[in-house]
């Protein structure tokens, strides 16, 4: 045996605690920018934590914030591994996720008179 543990004493995390498997959330309106051509393809590959080089995504932002843009390769760092975010828009390239942020904000607002877009989202359900 090479290493410190057996293969089924391995730690399922860094910090040594069990962790649930948790998977990416969609939300089930989900905003796609317009040179995407098949969602349904970068879908698949953010679920199975496939690389893609000019793939953003948008997720409802801790704090005060309404929204936070992320590249999909960041999805593969264990921060998100072990917190899987809420994707609310896929967009390709950041200049067309910056496009979709304020179209969804302004969409929101036109509707509501509002910016209490994460509120409407009910993503409390998902564990954060």
């Amino acid at each position: 045996m090479n290493g410190q543990y057996a293969n089924s004493e391995m730690p399922k995390t860094l910090s040594g605690v069990e962790m649930k498997k948790r998977k990416i959330q969609f939300y089930d309106q989900l905003y796609v920018g317009d040179s995407i051509k098949k969602p349904e393809k970068i879908i698949k590959k953010l679920k199975k934590n496939a690389g893609q080089l000019n793939i953003y995504i948008i997720t409802p932002a801790k704090g005060n914030d309404l929204l936070e843009i992320i590249h999909a390769g960041f999805l593969k760092q264990i921060y998100y591994k072990e917190n899987p975010p809420y994707i609310i828009g896929i967009a390709n390239g950041y200049d067309e996720a910056l496009a979709l942020v304020e179209k969804i904000v302004m969409e929101y607002y036109n509707k509501t008179g509002t910016f209490n877009f994460k509120e409407s989202l009910n993503y409390e359900k998902f564990e954060w």
